[in-house]
């Protein structure tokens, strides 16, 4: 088990209430040694040294939103929480950038996942095949779940569409059986399943 990181200050009533009114902030003072905040907060309560709640810095937040700046670039340039700043532009109706979750992923299997929030099959983060999305604009409808969109080339991550096909997931588990006994016995068996990629 591992245990707890030794302090290498030592905080004193004085030099934290000093501290605290220089800084404003306990996550700076946080930084400044080195600590967490809530190592700040524990000494703060322990000192009887209180915080003051100041008013939400909503049009710093909006002014600094506007500037192109994400929630954890702006948290840092005020000394807040990145969640207190999303909070803040939620309430205000700013959508702040995302520099660090651009919309699109890829998963340790190869295949892509896209940020499509508002489609009724997405998961709890936002985010659902591409490939499935891509065949769902060519047909024009969204594809009920009984299907599923195969990959001919069996690279997951090449979704063009003529490498796309529609079928049942149990037409598509046996096809990848199929597939899989097929790669095992190469010099028996040619292809076993022919899949027809879609066609406009």
């Amino acid at each position: 088990m591992q245990g707890r990181r030794k302090l290498t200050v030592t905080f004193t009533a004085d030099m934290l209430a000093k501290d605290y009114t220089e800084l404003k902030s306990c996550i700076k003072i946080a930084q400044k040694y080195g600590v967490s905040k809530k190592c700040i907060l524990n000494y703060m309560n322990r000192f009887g040294i209180k915080r003051h709640h100041s008013k939400p810095p909503v049009a710093e937040v909006k002014r600094l939103g506007e500037r192109g700046l994400s929630a954890p670039e702006i948290a840092l340039y005020l000394g807040v929480t990145s969640t207190y700043i999303s909070q803040i532009a939620r309430k205000i109706g700013l959508k702040l950038p995302d520099k660090y979750h651009t919309g699109k992923i890829q998963k340790t299997s190869g295949h892509i996942l896209i940020r499509k929030p508002d489609h009724p099959h997405h998961d709890c983060k936002g985010y659902g095949p591409e490939h499935r999305y891509k065949m769902e604009q060519a047909i024009g409808c969204i594809l009920p779940r009984q299907f599923a969109v195969h990959h001919i080339n069996q690279d997951p991550s090449d979704n063009r569409l003529n490498n796309l096909a529609i079928m049942t997931h149990k037409a598509h588990k046996m096809l990848h059986r199929a597939l899989q006994l097929n790669n095992q016995r190469t010099s028996k068996t040619a292809a076993l399943v022919e899949v027809s990629p879609y066609q406009e």
